[in-house]
Order: C-alpha cells, then structure tokens, then sequence
C-alpha cells in the first residue's frame, strides 16, 4: 500500500499525515467547539492562520534497530518551513528493557 522502498514508505506516510480532507458532516465530533471549527479542526493536517499543523513526524524503526527519524515543520497556513532527518541505530541496551518487559519475562 506505501510502497516497496524506504523512500516510497515515508512519502507515503507523510501524504497521509498531509490530508486536509473534511470529514462528512455528519462524522464530525460535537466536542462543544462548534460545528465550524468541528470542520476546520477535523482534517489530518489543519492549515490555518492561528492554529493549525506545526509537524509532522516520521519515525521508521528497523529490527536490526537502525532508525530514521525525519520531520517536516510548517508555519501558517500550512507553508512549509523545513525539514530536519537523522539516521542512527538505538543501543542493544536501550531495547533489553523493553524486550524483557514485553516478553513476559
């Protein structure tokens, strides 16, 4: 579904999180906010003046524990700002703990 590389994956990934499809109305919360701002606060990504999407996060995790962190920062209006990307491998130490707490051991 998002591709057969890395880059496909996160390019993938990232559409998702970029999605400023409205929802139907009638699949909107009623949070108490009122029905517009339901709808300008119901999109994956909200581009609006004052509030609205500031990052978007990617984060892949391989089993050999290599990991690829990349963000994109976006001002008002949902402009673009940057991008930030990392690539490093997580200690064998930093997963032992997890891997006992999960195993049942």
């Amino acid at each position: 579904m998002l591709g057969r590389t890395e880059d496909d994956l996160v390019a993938g990934l990232f559409d998702i999180l970029a999605d400023r499809t409205v929802p139907p109305e009638a699949d909107l919360p009623d949070t108490g906010v009122g029905r517009q701002r339901e709808r300008e606060l119901s999109p994956s990504f909200i581009a609006n003046g004052r509030y609205g999407t500031r990052a978007s996060t990617v984060l892949l995790i391989g089993s050999n524990r290599d990991v690829f962190f990349i963000e994109r920062t976006f001002g008002p209006h949902g402009r673009p700002l940057g991008s930030v990307q990392h690539r490093f491998k997580l200690d064998a130490g930093a997963t032992a703990g997890y891997s006992a707490a999960h195993s049942g051991g």
